[in-house]
């Protein structure tokens, strides 16, 4: 099924480049199914099905030559069952898709890639708590962050070998931790693990930066405003940009 993109967006895209080429995933509200779509040289989208019912927006990430997808199902016995699989984007299907291991969410999962395999994070539905599966292409061993509730979607994003998280707790205040690869026997909560002050009901998001050893958290605050926070990998955090999406521009906030 092929066409303009008009399909109306049920909650978050998510991005990835494949073979120098972006790709848009997202769960259309209409038929619930999966829908995605490469970004021309023009600019612009096609929406292509992958015919796949689902109960949240999937996640895209590449590793090597293939591009991943993970997805919640959503069938008429059960719904919110992770699925993963590789896009063959010739044909428009999921290769191989495979349930990981019965566990299930209510809110949308996450990659993100550590160059030669991937990390997921999820909230579980049974406990609501926080839950990354680390070395997904290989083992799938799974890190459960004990007692550490969610109150949404974690983010997730990875930078040499860690894996850097971060989530909402029961109080409404922004939590992130690491996980080192090397050492995945648990989630490690480091002393900047609380930004105190900022509270927030919406899902945090990261993204790290090679270059500069640095990592960026933004959310948005009870006002509505958002907060982009850049957190140093050797120990420090700045004062964090405050921007009112309605009159600011987004203009020189990060080295190049």
């Amino acid at each position: 099924e092929q066409g303009t993109l008009k399909s109306t967006i049920a909650g978050s895209p998510t991005l990835a480049v494949f073979n120098d080429q972006l790709y848009f995933a997202w769960a259309d509200a209409a038929s619930s199914k999966i829908f995605y779509s490469p970004l021309t040289q023009q600019n612009t989208l096609t929406a292509i099905s992958l015919d796949i019912p689902t109960s949240q927006p999937p996640t895209l990430s590449a590793v090597d030559q293939s591009l991943y997808i993970v997805y919640t199902d959503k069938t008429e016995t059960e719904s919110g069952f992770l699925y993963m699989g590789t896009i063959d984007t010739t044909n428009h299907v999921v290769i191989n898709p495979l349930r990981l291991d019965g566990n299930y969410t209510s809110t949308q999962p996450y990659l993100a890639s550590t160059g030669d395999d991937l990390v997921l994070a999820f909230k579980a539905s049974t406990n609501e708590s926080l839950y990354t599966y680390l070395n997904l292409l290989q083992e799938r061993s799974t890190t459960v962050a004990s007692g550490n509730f969610t109150l949404n979607a974690p983010s997730v994003a990875a930078l040499w070998q860690n894996v850097y998280l971060a989530w909402v707790d029961s109080t409404n205040v922004l939590n992130y931790g690491t996980i080192d690869l090397n050492q995945p026997a648990a989630l490690k909560i480091d002393s900047l693990g609380k930004i105190n002050g900022n509270t927030t009901t919406v899902a945090p998001t990261l993204a790290t930066d090679e270059r500069h050893s640095q990592m960026y958290l933004a959310w948005v605050d009870g006002q509505n405003l958002i907060h982009i926070r850049t957190i140093y990998l050797l120990g420090e955090y700045s004062v964090p940009i405050h921007l009112n999406p309605t009159t600011d521009i987004l203009e020189n906030l990060f080295p190049v």
